[in-house]
């Protein structure tokens, strides 16, 4: 029976590494978007629309686009099991303010489950600085932080 458990735990490490593995490839991979067949064009594409969109607007663009990635990856490394994977990816985006309410959300959720309030209540309070002009969201994450800063207080007593 031992041997069994010490085996299937093994293999469920191997298996989190691999996933790990394809998870930091995939993220690492080459940026080459579907409508390009080369770096060159590529290259020329991002200098044509640093020309005629502003060289701002576009890192703007490209920032967003990788913050949605993270996102986008946070979600399945969730889904895997990979909590701190997902939670580092979250974070990230949450340092960079993103305008999205996914990472905060899922951050607050996060914290929650495992009982790290005040982690909670900081994602929250980031949540309602970044959404201070946006009313249905913040009040929604007001109310969230409300409820958290409650909870801690009735943990303190």
């Amino acid at each position: 029976m031992f041997l069994k458990k010490l085996k299937r735990k093994f293999k469920e490490k191997e298996v989190k590494k691999k996933i790990e593995v394809q998870v930091e490839e995939m993220m690492k991979a080459d940026k080459v978007t579907p409508e390009f067949r080369t770096k060159e064009e590529e290259k020329e594409y991002e200098e044509l629309m640093k020309e005629t969109i502003g060289e701002d607007v576009y890192e703007e663009e490209k920032k967003f686009e990788e913050q949605v990635k993270r996102n986008l990856m946070g979600s399945e490394l969730e889904k895997r099991g990979m909590l701190e994977e997902a939670i580092k990816l979250y974070e990230q985006n949450v340092k960079e303010n993103f305008g999205g309410s996914h990472p905060y959300s899922r951050l607050a959720i996060i914290y929650r489950k495992r009982g790290q309030l005040d982690d909670e209540i900081r994602i929250l309070e980031k949540a309602v600085q970044i959404y201070k002009n946006d009313g249905p969201k913040l009040q929604k994450f007001k109310e969230r932080l409300q409820k958290a800063r409650e909870l801690k207080s009735k943990q303190k007593a």
